[in-house]
C-alpha cells in the first residue's frame, strides 16, 4: 500500500489513476500474526493466574516466560530448515502455545516444592535435583507428543506437502520447550525464586494452595479408600471412551456401546474383587465380551438408525472469507466481445447483493483460484464481501448458484477458496470401454443424474469437445487452373491461422521465434 501511494504521486506511474486494492494477503498474515499474539498473551495471563492461585505469582511468571522463549527457539528451528511463517505454521504455533508450557510448569513446581520442603536447601541444589529427577518423564513426556506429530511427515502426495509444515513446527516447539524446561528455567528458578513465603501476599497464597491442596487429597481419598467406586469410576471413563469414539461415526451406536461396555467391564472388575484370578486370566474373559459388545452395537444402529452421526468429518472444512469467485465459460470460438456482454449479466445480478462490497471483472482468462483457463471464451470475476455482512461467504456463495442458474445458455462458476491443497472433484466417475459414443452417452447421462442430487453443484463431463475445427471444401477445377495443389492450400490455410515459424532472434538472456502470419484481418 506504501509502494502505491508513492506511485500516485504527481509526475509517477499512477498519478492519474484510481486504484483500488481488491486483495491483500499481507492484511491477513498481519490479522493471524495478531491473533497469535493474542493467544500466546492469554496463556501467558492464563497460567500465571493459575500458578499464582496453586504455588505462587514468582512460579507463574517463572512459567510464562517459556512460551516466547520457546518460541524464540522454535523460529531459529524454523529458519534454518527452509521453512517460512504461513497461515498452516501460525496454526502449528497457536496449537502448540497450550502444550510446550507443559514442562516449564512441572519444572517450576519441582523446584519450587523442594524449595519448601527443604528450607535450608540451596537454590542451585534445588534445580539440579529438579532436573535429576523430572529430566526422564519430561523426555519420554515430549517424545510422545512427539511421536503423535511425526506421523503427519509420511502422509503422501499433495495433501502430504501442503500439511508438512504443522509436524515441522510443532516439532521444533516441542523441542524447544523441553530446552527451555531443562536448562533455561532451572537457572531462572536458582534467582528469581524464595525459599519460602516473605510477603503478606504470599502467606496467604500459601494457605489458600494447602486448603486448595487438602480439598483434592479428601476427594481422591474418597475413590482411594473403596475398590468399588474405583471400579465404578474406571467402568465409567472407559464406557464414555468407547461412546466418544462413536460420535463421528453413528452416536447411535455410541449410546447402545457405552452402557453395554459400562456394565461388562463393572462385572468383570466386580468379579475380580469378589474372587480374584490371574490378570491374564480376566483380561481373556473381558475383551471378548467388549468387542461382542461393541459389534453388537453397530449391528442394531445400522439396522436402524445407519446415518446418525453427530460430529462430521471433514479433512479441510470451508471457512468464511471475505471474497468470491464467478468464472464464466462460453463454447470454443467465442470472442471476447460476447465474452464481455455475457459476463454483464453476471454483473447484473452481483449489483443487487447488499453484501457483495465491490468486484472487478476480467475478460480473457480465469481466475488465479479457480481453474484458471485463458482464452477469449472465459472471464472472471472477484467479489469482495462486505465485512459487516450477516451470512457467511459459503451461504452467499450457494444463494448466486440459485439465482445464476437461469443463465442456462452459458457456464457460470460460482465458488469461494478452498483450505485445504489444491485437488480434483470431490467426486469422480471414470468410464472405461472401446466404445467411444456410448461411453460419452453414459458420461452425460451419469452427469444429469449428478446434478439432481441435493449438495452436488459444479458437474462436468470431460467429452466437452475444446478444440476448433475448421473444414474447407477445395474447388479442384479452380484450384487446377490456378497451378496450387490441395497440400500448399491446406498450408496457407494454417500459415493464416497459427502464423510459420521463420527464425529466431538471440539475445543475452533468451532466444525470440519470429513467426511470420498472414494479414488476413485488415484490408491491403
Amino acid at each position: 500500500n506504501e509502494r502505491m501511494e508513492e506511485l500516485k504521486a504527481p509526475g509517477e506511474l499512477l498519478a492519474d489513476v484510481t486504484t483500488v486494492v481488491v486483495l491483500d494477503s499481507g492484511d491477513m498474515i498481519n490479522k493471524d500474526l495478531l491473533r497469535l499474539t493474542m493467544s500466546g498473551l492469554q496463556t501467558v495471563i492464563l497460567v500465571v493466574l493459575l500458578l499464582m492461585a496453586a504455588i505462587g505469582w514468582r512460579e507463574g511468571l517463572l512459567a510464562g516466560t517459556a512460551i516466547p522463549l520457546s518460541f524464540l527457539f522454535g523460529f531459529i528451528g524454523l529458519y534454518f530448515s527452509g521453512n517460512t511463517i504461513n497461515f498452516l505454521s501460525l496454526f502449528s504455533l497457536i496449537l502448540g502455545i497450550g502444550i510446550l508450557v507443559d514442562s516449564a510448569i512441572v519444572m517450576v513446581e519441582g523446584i519450587n516444592r523442594r524449595m519448601k520442603d527443604n528450607p535450608t536447601i540451596d537454590k542451585n541444589e534445588a534445580a539440579i535435583s529438579a532436573i535429576r529427577d523430572f529430566r526422564a518423564p519430561l523426555i519420554s513426556g515430549t517424545l510422545t507428543t512427539v511421536s503423535m506429530f511425526v506421523g503427519l511427515f509420511i502422509v503422501s502426495g499433495v495433501t502430504g506437502q501442503f500439511i508438512a509444515s504443522i509436524p515441522f513446527t510443532l516439532v521444533f516447539l516441542l523441542f524447544a520447550s523441553l530446552f527451555v524446561a531443562l536448562a533455561i528455567v532451572p537457572l531462572l528458578a536458582s534467582t528469581f525464586l524464595h525459599r519460602r513465603s516473605t510477603s503478606e501476599f504470599e502467606v496467604k497464597q500459601l494457605a489458600y494452595a494447602k486448603k486448595l491442596e487438602a480439598w483434592y487429597h479428601e476427594k481422591l481419598k474418597y475413590y482411594l479408600d473403596s475398590k468399588a467406586r474405583q471400579n465404578h469410576f474406571l467402568s465409567l471413563i472407559f464406557a464414555l471412551l468407547v461412546f466418544s469414539i462413536f460420535l463421528p461415526i453413528n452416536v447411535f451406536a455410541g449410546f447402545i456401546a457405552g452402557p453395554l461396555v459400562y456394565v461388562v467391564t463393572k462385572r468383570s472388575k466386580d468379579k475380580q474383587l469378589a474372587r480374584p484370578i490371574s490378570n491374564w486370566k480376566r483380561k481373556l474373559m473381558w475383551l471378548p465380551q467388549v468387542a461382542l459388545s461393541i459389534v453388537l452395537a453397530v449391528v442394531v444402529s445400522n439396522a436402524i438408525l445407519p446415518q446418525a452421526s453427530l460430529v462430521r468429518v471433514i479433512f479441510f472444512d470451508q471457512s468464511d472469507v471475505d471474497y468470491i469467485i464467478v468464472e464464466v465459460e462460453e463454447p470454443e470460438g467465442t470472442t471476447k466481445e460476447v465474452t464481455d456482454i455475457s459476463i454483464r449479466r453476471v454483473e447484473e445480478i452481483l449489483y443487487a447483493e447488499d453484501e457483495i462490497d465491490s468486484f472487478t471483472v476480467t475478460v480473457g482468462s480465469g481466475s488465479q483460484f479457480g481453474n484458471g483457463g485463458t482464452g477469449e471464451k472465459f472471464a472472471n470475476i472477484f467479489a469482495n464481501l462486505d465485512l459487516d455482512r450477516e451470512r457467511t461467504s459459503s451461504e452467499i456463495v450457494s444463494d448466486l448458484r440459485e439465482k445464476m442458474a437461469v443463465l442456462n445458455d452459458i457456464k457460470v462458476n460460482v465458488s469461494q477458496p478452498s483450505d485445504g491443497p489444491p485437488t480434483g472433484a470431490a467426486i469422480v466417475v471414470k468410464f472405461l470401454g472401446d466404445d467411444l459414443s456410448e461411453i460419452m452417452q453414459l458420461a452425460n447421462e451419469s452427469a444429469e443424474i449428478m446434478r439432481t442430487q441435493p449438495g452436488v453443484v459444479n458437474v462436468e463431463t470431460s467429452t466437452n469437445n475444446n478444440s476448433t475445427e475448421f473444414v474447407l471444401e477445395l474447388d479442384r477445377d479452380k484450384a487446377a487452373a490456378s497451378g496450387v495443389s490441395p497440400f500448399l492450400v491446406s498450408q496457407v490455410a494454417r500459415t493464416a491461422l497459427y502464423g510459420t515459424e521463420a527464425t529466431s532472434l538471440t539475445t543475452l538472456d533468451e532466444d525470440i521465434n519470429v513467426v511470420v502470419k498472414l494479414n488476413v484481418n485488415n484490408d491491403p
